[in-house]
Protein backbone atom coordinates (compact mmCIF):
# COMPACT_ATOMS: atom_id res chain seq x y z
CA UNK A 1 0.00 0.00 0.00
CA UNK A 2 2.76 2.36 0.94
CA UNK A 3 4.72 1.27 -2.31
CA UNK A 4 1.36 2.18 -4.31
CA UNK A 5 1.10 5.58 -2.14
CA UNK A 6 4.74 6.84 -2.50
CA UNK A 7 4.46 6.15 -6.09
CA UNK A 8 1.48 8.32 -6.72
CA UNK A 9 4.22 11.37 -5.71
CA UNK A 10 5.47 11.23 -9.27
CA UNK A 11 2.37 11.73 -10.62
CA UNK A 12 1.97 15.16 -8.42
CA UNK A 13 5.35 16.22 -9.99
CA UNK A 14 4.72 19.54 -12.23
CA UNK A 15 6.83 20.66 -15.17
CA UNK A 16 9.69 23.41 -13.16
CA UNK A 17 7.75 26.98 -14.01
CA UNK A 18 9.71 28.99 -11.87
CA UNK A 19 6.03 30.09 -9.88
CA UNK A 20 6.51 32.78 -7.62
CA UNK A 21 5.50 32.07 -3.72
CA UNK A 22 6.04 34.43 -1.02
CA UNK A 23 8.14 32.90 2.30
CA UNK A 24 9.33 34.05 5.52
CA UNK A 25 13.18 35.02 4.77
CA UNK A 26 15.60 32.61 6.79
CA UNK A 27 12.82 30.46 8.61
CA UNK A 28 13.47 26.81 8.50
CA UNK A 29 10.07 25.88 9.35
CA UNK A 30 7.28 27.86 10.45
CA UNK A 31 8.92 30.20 12.55
CA UNK A 32 11.74 28.47 13.41
CA UNK A 33 14.64 31.33 12.30
CA UNK A 34 18.39 30.01 10.93
CA UNK A 35 20.67 30.94 13.13
CA UNK A 36 18.51 31.38 16.10
CA UNK A 37 20.28 31.34 19.55
CA UNK A 38 20.20 27.34 21.28
CA UNK A 39 18.92 29.59 24.70
CA UNK A 40 15.96 30.49 22.94
CA UNK A 41 14.61 26.88 22.95
CA UNK A 42 13.83 25.92 26.99
CA UNK A 43 12.79 22.83 28.75
CA UNK A 44 9.72 25.31 29.84
CA UNK A 45 8.35 25.82 26.57
CA UNK A 46 8.30 22.18 25.91
CA UNK A 47 12.23 21.50 24.68
CA UNK A 48 14.62 18.59 25.46
CA UNK A 49 17.60 17.16 24.72
CA UNK A 50 17.92 15.01 22.03
CA UNK A 51 21.71 15.37 21.13
CA UNK A 52 23.09 12.05 19.02
CA UNK A 53 25.94 13.10 17.96
CA UNK A 54 29.46 14.34 19.71
CA UNK A 55 29.54 17.26 16.71
CA UNK A 56 25.99 18.87 17.26
CA UNK A 57 23.64 19.35 19.60
CA UNK A 58 19.46 18.65 19.34
CA UNK A 59 16.57 19.78 20.71
CA UNK A 60 12.97 18.16 20.41
CA UNK A 61 9.59 19.12 20.89
CA UNK A 62 6.06 17.52 19.87
CA UNK A 63 4.11 19.83 17.88
CA UNK A 64 1.22 19.90 15.25
CA UNK A 65 1.53 19.76 11.48
CA UNK A 66 -1.18 19.43 8.61
CA UNK A 67 -2.96 18.31 11.90
CA UNK A 68 -0.98 15.15 12.61
CA UNK A 69 1.77 15.00 15.54
CA UNK A 70 4.91 14.92 14.54
CA UNK A 71 8.47 15.06 17.13
CA UNK A 72 10.41 17.64 15.76
CA UNK A 73 14.23 17.83 16.15
CA UNK A 74 15.94 21.22 15.93
CA UNK A 75 20.19 20.42 15.14
CA UNK A 76 22.35 23.42 15.89
CA UNK A 77 25.61 23.91 14.56
CA UNK A 78 27.93 26.11 17.56
CA UNK A 79 24.63 26.88 19.28
CA UNK A 80 22.49 28.20 16.19
CA UNK A 81 19.80 26.63 14.67
CA UNK A 82 20.47 25.45 11.61
CA UNK A 83 17.98 22.69 10.76
CA UNK A 84 14.83 21.37 11.63
CA UNK A 85 13.08 18.08 11.01
CA UNK A 86 9.97 16.39 11.71
CA UNK A 87 9.70 12.36 12.13
CA UNK A 88 6.18 10.25 12.46
CA UNK A 89 5.22 6.78 11.31
CA UNK A 90 4.15 6.98 7.85
CA UNK A 91 0.47 5.98 6.44
CA UNK A 92 -0.96 6.49 2.78
CA UNK A 93 -2.85 9.32 4.09
CA UNK A 94 -0.32 11.33 5.99
CA UNK A 95 1.99 10.93 3.05
CA UNK A 96 -0.27 12.11 0.50
CA UNK A 97 -0.99 15.35 3.13
CA UNK A 98 2.74 16.04 3.69
CA UNK A 99 3.49 15.89 0.12
CA UNK A 100 0.67 18.28 -1.02
CA UNK A 101 1.51 20.69 1.86
CA UNK A 102 5.85 20.56 0.76
CA UNK A 103 4.70 21.24 -3.02
CA UNK A 104 2.35 24.29 -2.34
CA UNK A 105 5.66 26.29 -1.83
CA UNK A 106 8.36 23.52 -3.13
CA UNK A 107 9.42 22.12 -6.31
CA UNK A 108 10.33 18.40 -6.81
CA UNK A 109 14.60 18.51 -8.24
CA UNK A 110 15.86 15.33 -6.78
CA UNK A 111 14.77 11.80 -6.18
CA UNK A 112 17.38 9.36 -3.84
CA UNK A 113 17.86 6.21 -2.68
CA UNK A 114 20.52 7.12 -0.44
CA UNK A 115 23.12 5.15 -2.85
CA UNK A 116 22.59 7.60 -6.49
CA UNK A 117 20.31 10.08 -7.48
CA UNK A 118 18.10 11.05 -9.95
CA UNK A 119 18.07 14.74 -10.88
CA UNK A 120 14.56 15.66 -12.08
CA UNK A 121 15.55 18.48 -14.48
CA UNK A 122 18.06 16.48 -16.53
CA UNK A 123 15.41 13.68 -16.69
CA UNK A 124 12.61 16.34 -17.76
CA UNK A 125 15.35 18.36 -20.20
CA UNK A 126 16.55 15.02 -22.06
CA UNK A 127 13.33 13.03 -22.03
CA UNK A 128 11.65 13.18 -25.70
CA UNK A 129 8.18 13.97 -23.72
CA UNK A 130 6.52 13.98 -20.25
CA UNK A 131 5.54 10.48 -20.86
CA UNK A 132 8.94 9.43 -21.33
CA UNK A 133 10.46 11.53 -18.24
CA UNK A 134 7.82 10.17 -16.03
CA UNK A 135 8.31 6.37 -16.74
CA UNK A 136 11.91 6.84 -15.93
CA UNK A 137 11.53 8.76 -12.55
CA UNK A 138 8.69 5.76 -11.71
CA UNK A 139 11.25 2.97 -12.83
CA UNK A 140 13.61 4.76 -10.68
CA UNK A 141 11.90 4.92 -7.51
CA UNK A 142 10.29 1.63 -7.67
CA UNK A 143 13.55 0.09 -7.49
CA UNK A 144 14.41 2.76 -3.96
CA UNK A 145 10.94 1.67 -2.51
CA UNK A 146 11.60 -2.02 -3.29
CA UNK A 147 15.01 -1.10 -1.32
CA UNK A 148 13.08 0.34 1.92
CA UNK A 149 14.50 4.01 1.37
CA UNK A 150 13.71 7.02 -0.80
CA UNK A 151 14.49 10.62 -0.75
CA UNK A 152 12.78 13.42 -2.50
CA UNK A 153 14.45 16.99 -2.73
CA UNK A 154 12.78 19.98 -2.70
CA UNK A 155 13.59 23.15 -3.53
CA UNK A 156 11.62 26.57 -2.90
CA UNK A 157 9.84 27.81 -5.45
CA UNK A 158 10.25 31.70 -4.94
CA UNK A 159 12.82 32.61 -7.18
CA UNK A 160 12.76 32.09 -11.07
CA UNK A 161 14.14 28.56 -11.67
CA UNK A 162 13.70 28.66 -15.92
CA UNK A 163 17.16 28.51 -17.76
CA UNK A 164 18.52 25.58 -14.94
CA UNK A 165 18.97 22.22 -16.64
CA UNK A 166 20.19 20.32 -13.55
CA UNK A 167 20.56 20.50 -9.72
CA UNK A 168 23.67 22.26 -9.64
CA UNK A 169 23.04 24.55 -11.89
CA UNK A 170 19.78 25.38 -9.76
CA UNK A 171 21.22 25.62 -6.72
CA UNK A 172 23.92 28.12 -7.83
CA UNK A 173 21.29 30.56 -9.33
CA UNK A 174 19.28 30.18 -5.97
CA UNK A 175 19.50 33.37 -3.72
CA UNK A 176 22.00 32.63 -0.68
CA UNK A 177 19.04 31.77 1.87
CA UNK A 178 16.99 29.70 -0.08
CA UNK A 179 14.94 26.89 1.64
CA UNK A 180 15.40 22.54 0.41
CA UNK A 181 13.48 20.21 1.96
CA UNK A 182 14.29 16.25 1.86
CA UNK A 183 11.40 14.45 2.43
CA UNK A 184 12.72 10.73 3.30
CA UNK A 185 10.23 7.78 3.26
CA UNK A 186 12.52 4.98 4.90
CA UNK A 187 11.19 1.13 5.70
CA UNK A 188 8.21 -0.68 4.60
CA UNK A 189 4.86 -1.54 5.51
CA UNK A 190 3.68 -1.15 9.53
CA UNK A 191 7.92 0.15 9.84
CA UNK A 192 7.35 2.85 7.35
CA UNK A 193 8.11 6.40 8.98
CA UNK A 194 8.78 9.82 7.18
CA UNK A 195 10.96 12.38 8.25
CA UNK A 196 11.13 16.03 6.75
CA UNK A 197 14.01 17.81 7.04
CA UNK A 198 14.56 22.19 6.47
CA UNK A 199 17.97 23.68 5.75
CA UNK A 200 19.47 26.67 4.19
CA UNK A 201 22.44 24.26 2.16
CA UNK A 202 23.97 28.07 0.92
CA UNK A 203 24.10 29.53 4.37
CA UNK A 204 25.38 26.89 5.63
CA UNK A 205 28.41 26.44 2.86
CA UNK A 206 28.98 29.92 3.50
CA UNK A 207 29.68 29.39 6.72
CA UNK A 208 31.92 26.52 6.40
CA UNK A 209 33.70 28.50 3.54
CA UNK A 210 34.34 31.48 6.04
CA UNK A 211 35.47 28.98 8.89
CA UNK A 212 38.20 27.29 6.50
CA UNK A 213 39.35 30.29 5.35
CA UNK A 214 39.68 32.45 8.85
CA UNK A 215 43.47 33.02 9.60
CA UNK A 216 45.29 30.32 11.39
CA UNK A 217 47.33 31.56 14.53
CA UNK A 218 51.05 31.03 14.44
CA UNK A 219 52.80 28.63 16.56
Amino acid sequence: MLKRTCALALSMVAILSGTQNAAAADNLFKDYAYDSPITKYTEADGYYDCTTSPDTKSKCIELAFIEHKFTASLVFKNDKLSMVSLLSPLDRELFLRAMTAVKKNFEMVVISDGKSLLDVLQVLGKSANVQEAAHQMTDYESAALNAGNIIYTFIENDFPIDGARDFRRLVEMAPDNVRTADFIVSGVGNDAYMILKFSLPKLDQKKLEKQVNKPVESF
